[in-house]
């Protein structure tokens, strides 16, 4: 498996914009943190100020895996429910998803 990083950007209300091109809207942004998972793809970000993200899943145009993109609104309370994300693979035909983790 190739390295996958975590990527948090602040401002995620400019992804919600179609009137601007996915590079102006990036200009508008500014990395929070970056994570790199740990070898059963889990990661946790921490301390981070209330407000509206984007998580952004990738190997940084390394190539290899579809992007994936999510717009998380932290709470001062924070959250008990947690995100499974499963990357596809580049050329597959498939998508990446997101989904609420089930119980174990």
């Amino acid at each position: 498996m190739r390295v996958v990083w975590v990527d948090v950007y602040d401002n995620a209300q400019v992804r919600l914009d179609d009137s601007e091109s996915f590079v102006e809207q990036k200009k508008r942004q500014k990395m929070v943190a970056s994570i790199e998972p740990n070898e059963n793809g889990e990661f946790k970000v921490i301390h981070l100020p209330q407000g509206f993200y984007e998580v952004v899943v990738s190997n940084r145009g390394m190539g290899g895996y579809n992007v994936l993109s999510v717009l998380v609104n932290v709470s001062p309370n924070g959250a008990k429910d947690k995100l499974c994300m499963d990357l596809s693979l580049e050329g597959q035909g498939g998508h990446s998803t997101v989904t609420k983790c089930s119980a174990n």
